[in-house]
């Protein structure tokens, strides 16, 4: 309980600094004569309480005054059943917690975040061949790799610090060797990514490509430091924790998915003004996540 306090105590002026930039509509609301009595962001819920050791923290609701309606990928239907059979395929948990892995619908999630990706679309790619025709399936690559990021966590989460960095090679070995047949006994989810990279890549550019797996690797190695911290007791302090969980929640991995079938320069991606935008976007969604597991 103390740890928690600590922690949750440190987040004040944190959350006060993020909140600037993720719930400016509240000071639109006060400008349109909108009453909104809930607490700002690292407001204290009983500032007068003689306990300040257990003072509540806000932390914002950034889907409150979201804009944008939820929109569904109208494939759907068509790919979110081929992925969740394939996955099934592999026999990776247990009758029982394969119908748990299944309720939580990571299709559905899949295409929800990529709802525009096609299953077959074509596009014109001229900086690699001059009207060469691309063909993307992101639906199916969103689906399925959203569902086998959500397999790594349920093996990483039960698994040690070296029994974690061998998940770790094994998955990279895999997607830098897509066309080569995997060990006999090696853990399943290395033939799972081998099959799902060697599906994905004729319809992915050289650039999304290679982003692809340097985001890959830098999630994942979030997720080997995940588990020296549980190996250690390690309670983060916020700077600390900002740094390995804006790798391990997944965004710039998620981000190289929307870019398969496009030949984006790096000097584009690199550009401070996008490295901005990606950065809040990735503390606006763990944020949220932190948010979801103690409201």
């Amino acid at each position: 309980m103390a740890m928690h306090i600590r922690f949750f105590n440190a987040l004040t002026s944190w959350i006060t600094h993020l909140a600037s930039r993720v719930v400016p509509s509240r000071v639109q609301d006060k400008r349109n004569g909108v009453a909104d009595h809930s607490p700002t962001a690292g407001e204290s819920l009983n500032d007068n309480a003689e306990d300040k050791s257990l003072k509540k923290i806000f932390i914002p609701n950034v889907l409150a005054r979201w804009p944008w309606p939820r929109r569904l990928n109208q494939h759907y239907p068509e790919v979110g059943a081929e992925s969740t059979a394939w996955i099934a395929s592999f026999k990776p948990f247990s009758p029982k917690a394969q119908d748990a892995f299944d309720r939580c619908e990571f299709n559905l999630l899949g295409c929800l975040a990529y709802l525009t990706a096609r299953k077959g679309e074509i596009v014109l790619n001229l900086k690699l061949t001059p009207y060469r025709e691309v063909h993307t399936e992101h639906a199916r690559a969103g689906c399925d790799h959203m569902g086998l990021i959500f397999l790594i966590d349920e093996y990483s989460d039960a698994s040690g610090e070296d029994e974690v960095r061998k998940q770790k090679n094994i998955i990279m070995d895999a997607l830098r060797n897509p066309h080569n047949p995997r060990p006999k006994g090696e853990w399943v989810v290395g033939e799972m990514h081998r099959q799902f990279w060697e599906r994905t890549i004729p319809y992915a550019t050289a650039q999304s490509q290679r982003r692809f797996i340097a985001a890959m690797d830098e999630c994942l190695e979030g997720i080997v430091q995940q588990a020296i911290d549980r190996s250690r007791h390690l309670i983060r302090d916020i700077q600390s924790y900002h740094d390995v969980r804006s790798r391990t929640i997944g965004v710039r991995l998620a981000y190289t998915i929307l870019e398969l079938g496009l030949d984006i320069p790096d000097e584009i991606m690199s550009h401070s003004s996008i490295e901005d935008m990606t950065m809040a976007s990735i503390e606006m969604i763990y944020l949220h996540n932190v948010r979801l597991r103690i409201v």
